[in-house]
């Protein structure tokens, strides 16, 4: 699962699951992101994240760059890539899953 290939912690992507079924099911206002660092993610592992949350019933997903400041991991700290650097493919394809999508910088 991807959440776990990100938190290195096994079983987490279950547990994260629940929590958006839920936030989902609240009926609370509520925004997903994911944060890019194509070290960590790639574009495919995106698209593949955000279908689910789109199948899912989420409406509200952000896209958010890799900031790093305050990132323990020297290797993540140097490869840091701007925003422009995610494909004009990418952004069409989750603008077409989500009725709100942003890039935020």
């Amino acid at each position: 699962m991807l959440y776990e290939k990100v938190t290195q912690v096994a079983g987490s992507g279950e547990k994260a699951r629940q929590s958006a079924e839920l936030v989902l099911a609240s009926g609370v206002t509520y925004e997903f992101r994911t944060t890019f660092h194509p070290a960590v993610l790639s574009e495919d592992d995106i698209l593949e994240m955000a279908r689910e949350l789109a199948v899912m019933g989420c409406r509200h997903y952000v896209l958010q760059m890799f900031h790093p400041d305050h990132c323990p991991d020297k290797r993540l700290r140097e490869s840091a890539v701007p925003m422009a650097g995610i494909s004009a493919d990418l952004r069409q394809n989750l603008k077409s899953f989500f009725p709100e999508f942003f890039v935020r910088e």
